[in-house]
């Protein structure tokens, strides 16, 4: 399962920075809920009922959380920010973001920065050759 930068930690419980480069159950996290979401992932067949029952199992966040929206303007931007800059855009301290963000992404601002300029970079080579006609990308010829 992929989050987006910053989502997964209300849906999780848990502060992501203990799950950066591990791998845990559901139980370990949940306990006999995370258990019986195991369960009922190892009963489904198809990964559409898979992913309806990861759905079913998870409450999404109603709100936006600080480090989300500085994750988001990262992605966005498309390009590097400054740990101080995005604490600003998030409306806090450069400490204090910098906390929340390795509580809820699992790194620093950044790492975050590297790691989404990185994602950024391979969806773009994934998605193929940029083709310029008359200086604009992905113009098409007339």
């Amino acid at each position: 399962m992929r989050f987006h930068p910053g989502m997964s930690y209300g849906l999780l419980r848990v502060p992501v920075s203990i799950l950066t480069d591990e791998i845990v159950d559901l139980e370990s996290l949940w306990g006999k809920e995370g258990r019986a979401m195991e369960q009922h992932l190892a009963d489904a067949g198809l990964l559409q009922e898979r992913a309806a029952s990861i759905e079913a199992g998870i409450e999404p966040q109603s709100d936006e959380t600080p480090v989300q929206r500085a994750a988001l303007r990262i992605v966005a931007n498309r390009r590097d920010a400054s740990a101080d800059e995005l604490a600003r855009h998030a409306g806090l301290s450069a400490r204090h973001f910098r906390r929340l963000c390795v509580e809820r992404t699992g790194v620093g601002p950044k790492m975050l920065c590297r790691v989404l300029r990185f994602r950024n970079a391979a969806n773009q080579i994934t998605a193929g050759p940029v083709r310029l006609s008359k200086g604009r990308p992905n113009a098409t010829d007339d």
